[in-house]
């Protein structure tokens, strides 16, 4: 599971359903959530709070300038390691302030004939980051 700190800088709510903008420390990344500042106490301006990502969940692009997509969530990384397996490879990535984990069908990884030290993006949905409380 990916972890990520930030501090959330903007709450869009309508109904149950409320966009969340979290600055990391490079980037504002967005989760949106079945919560309300009303039904959930740690959702308030300036509140530390933890971005939860699954391995699965995160997408590579290499060539994404021009192109328009539904991603809330662009991240520039470079791939610091990949190890294949048979069905599935983990990529290792090194982003702006972090560092995600992928999990991706090798096959995905033969045909963008992705190598260790290159420039993608990861994408990631909004909906698909969980946010936790930070302590303290």
């Amino acid at each position: 599971m990916n972890k990520i700190l930030g501090k959330i800088v903007e709450i869009s709510s309508s109904e149950n359903i409320s966009l969340i903008a979290v600055d990391t420390g490079s980037r504002v990344l967005y989760s949106l959530v079945v919560e309300t500042p009303e039904t959930a106490k740690y959702l308030k301006i300036g509140e530390k709070i933890y971005l939860l990502i699954k391995e699965t969940e995160v997408a590579l692009a290499r060539e994404i300038q021009n192109c328009q997509t539904s991603f809330l969530n662009q991240i520039n990384c470079i791939v610091e390691k990949i190890i294949s397996g048979k069905v599935l490879s983990k990529i290792v990535l090194n982003c702006e302030t972090c560092q995600l984990k992928a999990i991706l069908p090798t096959e995905a990884i033969k045909q963008m004939k992705l190598k260790e030290n290159e420039n993608v993006v990861a994408l990631i949905k909004a909906n698909e980051i969980t946010i936790m409380e930070a302590d303290g």
